[in-house]
């Protein structure tokens, strides 16, 4: 089956295999040449040039707990990943670390750090405009 049909047969939230960084030659080129955003317990390593279309990886080390902890953070960061991947800019390689202290984060909590690395990185699409003064829809999180 071709990566397109792949994808397309698994639906607009899939996560086939062509989404995900797999090979140690591409984490190396992350690590060597990606820029890094830190926030709270995760970092953010990205690329943006020399890359084709949007692939994410996940890394976590010991010393974010054991391998329940560990497993279950990677599980959270790919479904945060497959989840909002349509709202992220292409090309862009990119991996998302865990550290000390992550594997404790709720789900709210990891989803908004991911969310806010996302955007000091300027990895988001542009939200969309209203009709009116072209101004940006109001986030969901800017009620007072």
């Amino acid at each position: 089956m071709r990566c397109c049909t792949r994808i397309a047969a698994m639906g607009r939230y899939g996560y086939p295999r062509e989404l995900r960084l797999l090979k140690k030659r591409d984490f190396d080129r992350l690590f060597a040449a990606g820029r890094r955003v830190s926030r709270g317990p995760l970092r953010l390593i990205y690329l943006r040039r020399g890359v084709t279309g949007l692939r994410c990886g996940t890394v976590t080390g010991r010393r974010v707990g054991g391998a329940v902890e560990r497993n279950r953070l990677r599980r959270r960061l790919r479904e945060l990943y497959r989840l909002h991947r349509h709202h992220l800019v292409r090309p862009l390689h990119f991996a998302i670390l865990g550290q000390q202290g992550a594997g404790r984060l709720g789900w709210d909590e990891l989803r908004e750090l991911v969310l806010g690395l996302w955007r000091e990185a300027g990895l988001l699409e542009e939200t969309e405009r209203t009709e009116t003064g072209g101004a940006q829809a109001p986030d969901e999180t800017d009620q007072p």
